[in-house]
């Protein structure tokens, strides 16, 4: 992770607001990086991608991550309960 780091000149886990979603080639592209970091290891990608909701929640501020996972608990939660969801 150092070397990413030094690379994009900010840390990904701290700082995720400032990764893209723009282009695979751009060495900022999220879904890219986690490739990378991972290099095929699925039991890393998923250590990568498990991380305390409250830990989320405080880095990716930013990034919009409070207000998602706001829709899920709204949206999505109820379903798999089984439950109806509030119309809008």
């Amino acid at each position: 992770m150092t070397d990413t780091r030094e690379a994009l000149g900010f840390s990904p886990p701290r700082e995720p607001h400032r990764l893209s979603s723009k282009r695979p080639q751009d060495p900022r592209d999220a879904k890219a990086l986690l490739g990378r970091l991972c290099a095929g290891d699925l039991d890393r990608a998923v250590r990568c991608l498990d991380a305390p909701l409250d830990l989320l929640k405080t880095r990716g501020q930013q990034c919009g991550i409070v207000d998602y996972l706001a829709d899920v608990a709204r949206e999505f939660v109820p379903l798999l309960e089984g439950r109806a969801v509030a119309e809008r």
